[in-house]
């Protein structure tokens, strides 16, 4: 993809610590990255971001969480940054008309993250909606200088398959739909996941004893067991 920057002001002034965009944009077709505004000391000074269908992919290693979750999808929306140069924070309002968590689509997701400036830690919430009925609501919170990250995930008719990722070499070729609730979290390259819902039309297999099971019932899970109470 051929990417063009057009012409566009870029002024930093050291005698006030102040950093001014007029008219920053980078495109290709319908994507783009806009960006206009002042960086100060001051809290109410702000640049904000326009994205237009860029791949969030790449994103993701700016908040620790490449190797620990699989988010795939073309994002747009808007990012403001306040105080940049004193006590930073964000807010963003984005969507992805087709995520993919963990190689598993969850439709289309809208999403409001803000960065906390007394923790520091970035809190996101957001809605997953597929064919009109939203499938799962998401609250997460990442904190960047502990490389810890987590999510809760009320899932109601969610495919199952997204949580494969997490519990490879433990359960696999988990299948379904999924109603409760779901807690993901990591820091590193380490991954928990706990779990407390209904799982209906559900199969998966425990390698350990090589064999396949099939179920519509509750499913505990924590971080040193699992438990099916309807497997037979």
């Amino acid at each position: 993809t051929l990417w063009t920057l057009h012409d566009s002001r870029i002024e930093y002034n050291a005698a006030d610590t102040t950093l001014a965009v007029h008219g920053f944009n980078l495109e290709a077709g319908n994507n783009f990255l806009r960006i206009n505004g002042l960086g100060s000391t001051r809290p109410d000074d702000s640049i904000r971001f326009d994205l237009g269908n860029i791949d969030i992919a790449p994103l993701l290693s700016y908040l620790t969480l490449a190797n620990s979750v699989s988010i795939e999808g073309y994002i747009s929306g808007w990012a403001t940054l306040y105080a940049l140069f004193s006590a930073p924070v964000f807010e963003a309002n984005v969507r992805l008309p087709e995520v993919q968590l963990n190689y598993t689509s969850l439709g289309a997701l809208d999403a409001v993250a803000t960065l906390d400036r007394s923790t520091g830690h970035i809190l996101i919430t957001g809605d997953a909606v597929q064919n009109g009925h939203t499938i799962a609501h998401v609250d997460g919170n990442v904190v960047p200088d502990e490389a810890y990250w987590e999510l809760f995930i009320k899932a109601d008719s969610a495919d199952l398959a997204f949580i494969n990722f997490w519990t490879e070499g433990i359960i696999e070729d988990i299948v379904g739909r999924g109603y409760g609730d779901v807690h993901v979290f990591g820091k590193g390259v380490d991954t928990w996941v706990t779990a407390k819902a209904f799982a209906k039309d559900a199969a998966l297999t425990i390698p350990f004893t090589n064999t396949r099971y099939y179920f519509s019932d509750s499913v505990i899970l924590d971080t040193t067991r699992i438990s099916f109470p309807a497997i037979h």
